[in-house]
């Protein structure tokens, strides 16, 4: 029952659960991964024997309102043909990361209605942790942008947390669709984006942005064939600055 219940609510595969812990704000599921058919990757034999043993202490999605974990021991394997000796790959973790992906999803969709902070906070993790993962997902979610398509683009910046700390996101303005997200809003932050809109968008027609100087010298400077356009709010934002003094100077 408990690894069924990993597999319909997380995910999780080809372990047995050894234990199940139970405290007032968290479960603890401790287990032994046993993957199906491992196969050598030197040589694919699938006859092996069992080496060493290691620890991982992952992070799952919550089960209820309690913060769930996976201890999980795993065989590091010896191919009985060639000798070699390899960890078999988890295929409910990336690589080394301390989160399931089940966690990393919950995440996601916690994000669709909550800031990275709010998150955190009520998951019990780091704000760092967070933020990480939105990147990745970004980055794995517009990796695939179609350039040629892109004629009109806005660029803007918002803070991700207190003291100043900034991304920049471009939008495809006809579609809505976030293209690309950086950290920081300097020259040297967007500029490497910008080139690669100067290779890969012959069509691009128009840039839309506040009055960061930043976002418009590293235009002008390497697409000076495409229109800057500052967008209405701030322009008139200056334009009422300059009124009140008139009038202060009048008066």
């Amino acid at each position: 029952m408990p690894a069924s219940l990993l597999y319909h609510t997380n995910q999780i595969t080809d372990i047995q659960v050894e234990n199940v812990e139970y405290f007032e704000s968290k479960i603890v599921y401790h287990a032994i991964y046993q993957p199906k058919n491992p196969s050598c990757p030197t040589c694919a034999y699938h006859q092996y024997n069992l080496d060493s043993i290691k620890s991982r202490n992952l992070r799952m999605a919550p089960l209820g309102n309690k913060q769930a974990f996976l201890l999980l021991k795993i065989h590091r394997l010896r191919c009985c043909n060639c000798a070699q000796v390899w960890w078999p790959p988890i295929p409910f973790v990336k690589g080394k990361k301390r989160t399931t992906i089940s966690f990393e999803k919950y995440v996601i969709k916690m994000m669709q209605f909550a800031t990275i902070k709010h998150v955190a906070n009520f998951l019990g993790v780091s704000w760092g942790l967070i933020k990480n993962i939105h990147k990745a997902y970004l980055k794995e979610e517009y990796k695939g942008v179609d350039f040629q398509i892109l004629r009109y683009i806005g660029v803007d910046e918002f803070s991700v947390r207190k003291g100043h700390e900034y991304m920049t996101i471009f939008i495809n303005l006809e579609t809505g669709e976030i293209i690309h997200a950086i950290e920081g809003k300097s020259m040297e932050s967007v500029t490497p984006f910008i080139l690669q809109l100067k290779e890969k968008a012959p069509g691009l027609k128009a840039i839309a942005m506040d009055m960061n100087a930043a976002y418009a010298s590293a235009t002008k400077k390497h697409l000076p064939n495409v229109d800057v356009v500052f967008d209405r709010f701030h322009v008139v934002v200056l334009l009422n600055t300059a009124i009140d003094e008139i009038r202060r100077d009048q008066q």
